[in-house]
């Protein structure tokens, strides 16, 4: 997947306003959600986009996924998915960084439960990648997508009803 280098990269650059401090509410609503919402985005547009098998040359190329293939691995390339699994790696270190910034509010529980949903959501997404069962990336991908928005919802009016915005 030439495009996953790319994301990857993205990804990084995209990261490098998140430290190894836990961030403030109003940082994590207004800074790293965006940026953590951009990545999956990008993350569902590689994935949605691709639907790899292995050519005759062993390089992964668009098409189907051969039912009869003996070997599920096949498809991607290792190289590919070590890379997805780093790309989940990282993710999953800033979700944890958000919970630890909704930390400072025991009120907050129902904020880090959908980020705890995410995070898992992430483990899954990365041993999806390791057995290379590619369909199940995708699903996984869009529902981190989707605890990562219920979360920022939260996160985001919490912090207008006390800022009083």
């Amino acid at each position: 997947m030439r495009y996953l280098s790319i994301l990857i990269l993205f990804s990084s650059v995209l990261l490098l306003g998140v430290g190894p401090c836990s961030p403030s509410l109003t940082d994590v609503c207004t800074q790293h959600f965006p940026r953590y919402e951009q990545q999956l985005a990008t993350a569902a547009d590689v994935l949605k986009n691709a639907n790899p098998t292995t050519g005759p040359d062993g390089r992964v190329e668009p098409g189907r996924v051969i039912a009869s293939a003996t070997d599920r691995a096949s498809w991607v390339h290792t190289e590919d998915r070590r890379e997805w699994q780093f790309w989940a790696e990282r993710l999953l270190k800033d979700t944890q960084r958000f919970m630890d910034a909704l930390d400072q509010d025991p009120n907050l529980y129902d904020i880090r439960a959908k980020l705890s949903d995410a995070a898992n959501e992430l483990v899954a997404f990365h041993g999806y990648t390791q057995m290379a069962q590619f369909e199940r990336m995708r699903t996984s991908v869009g529902r981190v997508i989707e605890r990562g928005r219920e979360a920022r919802e939260l996160v985001c009016s919490h912090v207008q009803q006390e800022t009083g915005r």
